[in-house]
């Protein structure tokens, strides 16, 4: 059963096809289009559900023919469509095709394009496509589910001409076979259209989760990439247009507009070899606009408007500083995503200095800097602190949690919120995260994890060797999963489970630092000390700088009498660690002057 949103959209695009009644008017009429139908596929039209103040790309052609046609012949326009014998590029001829043990076949019956494949049960059924995904060079094709989910078919077509190997079905993940546990599978989280790619695929898009039903009923204004995907809601633009195009309105009648950078001056002064006259990009111009969907980023609000900085809505991916003193450096830089890296990079210090040096950024005018700092400061008690210091951060902490909510339909923002409540103290709401995450996604790893580690701290072992039992069944090559799964075994002294349990960790995550240092003094104390050497020294040769291999190796190597090889490891730790005098006075003994 199709949802009502999505049903209404087909019902008014089919109508308009089946009466052939265009919207003709007079050239230069704003507001309508200029001898062109409003496509069958939805493309141009302005959905039922639109939100108020939309007009759809359709009211531009008036004024913007050139634009019009253009913005018809692109990828944007042509993002997501209803499926008609225009917009499906694919073989539903009857075409088969078999992938590492999953099955697609194609076809058509009584107008509609079917393909029969295995469904979240595993079994075979046949599903109706809803609509099309994307033009070239691949297309995808979506499948309405009666919640109000879209997921996307595990089944992709190459658009290519058939001399570059293209005209054919393929698998989106190749000759990777993926079980129904992974979700990556297409009745999972990673391939539903409502989070994963509605917001950059159609117009002024609302997902309209609902937490109690575990349902959507999600809208949009316009099925693909709009006009006023990136000028804002165009209605009142139309009317300024329609009464005399006002000077007096910078805005020209749209509540936001984009700056422009001022020309900047590239010539060269030949006094600094740099350009006479740069100009720096103004936060929310055309590039940051343009960001919103192509660069990787998740959101944090749904309040976009032209002209609004990046970070006041997304959080783009951005890697941490790498050491204290660069972290503290950066705090203050002009660009929003370096003063988020130089928080993240100052985590692992203690909560007095982290308090010293990210206090100042909960008052920041960007939202992902502040966001930034309630996760840094999450532990900080808030009855040690002055009235004003105290409501700053529990402002913070109240975005914090707004943020993470926008997406609350998925797993991994709800376990983030456990972890962030959990550092808090606030332990029954961190589990009632945490069991919202598993619920929504029973393979949900981290949420696995973390739980098990809550249940630690209460003195619960029997049931976070339970849940990570449960959690290993379900994603059996989750490293993670594994890892937690040996500690807690650990804890509960049976040391030859905990072995192997800590060992497959590592087998499947062979550049983690961390589980080759457990794994191996795991071995080293119960008495396997020449394979935990051989493990530390092969994770060294892919870690070269990390502090805790190098540590244990030089411990190992030194208690069984190895100095000529303890040596070189003194003295590099003592070179990766200066502030350390441990590895100072070690690597002094080891490497006497001549």
């Amino acid at each position: 059963m199709l949802h009502p949103v999505f049903s209404a959209l087909g019902a008014a695009a089919t109508a308009l096809m089946v009466l052939a009644m265009p919207l003709l008017i007079a050239e230069g009429t704003p507001g309508q289009t200029v001898n062109q139908a409003v496509h069958a596929s939805g493309i141009g039209l302005l959905a039922p559900f639109a939100p108020a103040g939309y007009a759809g790309s359709s009211s531009c052609a008036g004024c913007h023919p050139g634009e019009s046609r253009d913005w018809r012949d692109s990828h944007h326009a042509k993002a997501m469509a209803v499926p008609t014998e225009a917009t499906v590029r694919g073989d539903f001829s009857g075409a088969e095709i078999s992938v590492a043990g999953s099955r697609g076949r194609f076809f058509r019956e009584d107008g509609k394009f079917l393909v029969e494949t295995e469904g979240a049960d595993g079994k075979p059924a046949v599903f109706t496509v809803s609509h099309t995904f994307g033009w070239e060079p691949l297309q995808q094709y979506l499948v309405a589910l009666p919640d109000g989910r879209l997921q996307a078919l595990p089944w992709a077509w190459d658009t290519r001409p058939r001399e570059q190997g293209g005209q054919r079905w393929f698998h989106v993940y190749g000759e990777e076979a993926i079980p129904l546990s992974d979700t990556r599978h297409w009745t999972k989280s990673l391939q539903n259209w409502n989070h994963m790619c509605a917001e950059c695929h159609s117009t002024a898009f609302d997902k309209g989760y609902d937490l109690a039903k575990n349902s959507f009923r999600s809208t949009f204004s316009e099925i693909s990439v709009g006009c006023e995907s990136c000028h804002g809601a165009g209605a009142k633009h139309i009317v300024w247009a329609n009464t005399g195009a006002a000077a007096s309105d910078p805005r020209k009648g749209f509540a936001a507009t984009r700056p422009k950078r001022a020309a900047p001056d590239w010539s060269i002064n030949p006094a600094t070899g740099s350009p006479s006259n740069g100009v720096a990009r103004a936060p929310g111009d055309e590039v940051e606009t343009c960001a919103r969907c192509h660069s990787r980023r998740g959101q944090v609000a749904a309040d976009w408007l032209p002209g609004r900085p990046l970070g006041a809505t997304h959080l783009p991916a951005w890697p941490s500083a790498k050491t204290d003193a660069v972290a503290a450096s950066a705090l203050s830089d002009p660009e929003p995503m370096a003063r988020v890296a130089a928080l993240r990079g100052i985590a692992s210090l203690p909560i007095e200095r982290r308090w010293r040096l990210g206090a100042p950024s909960l008052s920041d005018p960007v939202l992902i800097v502040r966001m930034a700092a309630a996760e840094l400061l999450a532990d900080q008690p808030l009855t040690s602190l002055a009235a004003a210091d105290r409501a700053l951060l529990e402002t913070a902490f109240a975005e914090y949690e707004a943020a993470h909510l926008v997406n609350a339909d998925r797993a991994e923002e709800r376990a983030a919120l456990g972890l962030f409540r959990q550092r808090q103290g606030r332990l029954p709401e961190a589990e009632a995260e945490y069991r919202t995450a598993l619920r929504l996604e029973p393979g949900a790893v981290i949420a696995a994890v973390n739980l098990a580690d809550l249940y630690r701290i209460q003195g619960r072992e029997r049931e976070a060797d339970e849940l990570l039992r449960r959690a290993v069944t379900l994603a059996p090559d989750a490293a993670m999963v594994q890892h937690a799964l040996g500690l807690s075994l650990i804890r509960r002294k049976r040391y030859a489970d905990a072995i192997n349990h800590l060992g497959r960790a590592l087998a499947l995550d062979p550049a983690s630092p961390r589980f080759a240092y457990v794994y191996a003094v795991a071995l080293q104390s119960t008495g396997k000390a020449a394979e935990g050497e051989r493990v530390l020294r092969e994770a060294a040769s892919r870690n070269p700088a990390d502090v805790d291999i190098l540590s244990a190796l030089l411990h190992m190597t030194l208690r069984a009498g190895k100095i000529d090889q303890a040596a070189p490891l003194a003295a590099r730790l003592a070179a990766l660690r200066p502030d350390n005098p441990e590895f100072g006075r070690l690597a002094a003994g080891l490497n006497p002057k001549p």
